[in-house]
């Protein structure tokens, strides 16, 4: 029961990022609306923030994430935690350069606030972090989490995607699509490579 519960809810936001990307493909008034929205919301910070996003920002980078991960990977207790690791945060990255050639969305027609190159859709930045913090929730702070660590962590991705909108990189609908995608492969990873009755998870995880 618990293991259908979890597949229906892997199975809803895959489906609301296919709609997401159904919608952007389609150049359909409601993402119009979303994406102006997002661009009003941010637009009224202070210029004097600009700086401050760009660091931010800077946590998402696809770069960064990969040596994060490989630092984890490391550290890591046994090879299901190393396998489930690599697994999630590389097919998301590899995955999100794929769908960037299959949209081939142009960025903003916007003054880019730091140098970007590529195409705009979805936010590798937003899917980079996304699914690091996520898989470290996963694994570390799922059962006995630190206190506020959920929170910074949440916050930490939060502030990446707007941070990409803010520096008007990306459109919100960017932002949302990739974090989405990187939610639903993560959480699809960690049941392949956990739950008792996953093929995978029975030879990741072999009884002594």
């Amino acid at each position: 029961m618990q293991t259908s519960r979890k597949l229906k809810q892997i199975l809803t936001i895959f489906l609301i990022f296919i709609i997401l990307c159904s919608l952007v493909q389609l150049h359909h008034p409601v993402i119009n609306l979303l994406d102006q929205w997002g661009f009003h919301f941010t637009d009224a910070l202070p210029a004097s923030s600009h700086q401050f996003w760009k660091q931010i920002t800077a946590l998402g980078a696809p770069s960064t994430i990969c040596w994060v991960t490989v630092i984890l990977v490391l550290l890591a207790q046994n090879w299901s935690q190393r396998l489930f690791l690599s697994s999630a945060v590389f097919f998301n990255l590899a995955n999100a350069h794929r769908l960037k050639l299959f949209f081939c969305r142009p960025r903003p027609q916007l003054h880019h606030l730091i140098h970007v190159s590529g195409y705009s859709f979805p936010s590798g930045h937003a899917n980079a972090i996304t699914v690091l913090v996520l898989a470290i929730y996963l694994l570390y702070w799922q059962k006995k989490p630190p206190k506020g660590a959920a929170l910074v962590g949440t916050l930490v991705v939060v502030g990446v995607l707007l941070s990409r909108v803010v520096l008007h990189v990306h459109y919100l609908s960017d932002v949302l699509a990739g974090s989405l995608y990187a939610i639903a492969t993560t959480e699809l990873i960690w049941w392949l490579f956990f739950d008792n009755q996953s093929i995978i998870s029975y030879y990741a995880n072999p009884k002594d």
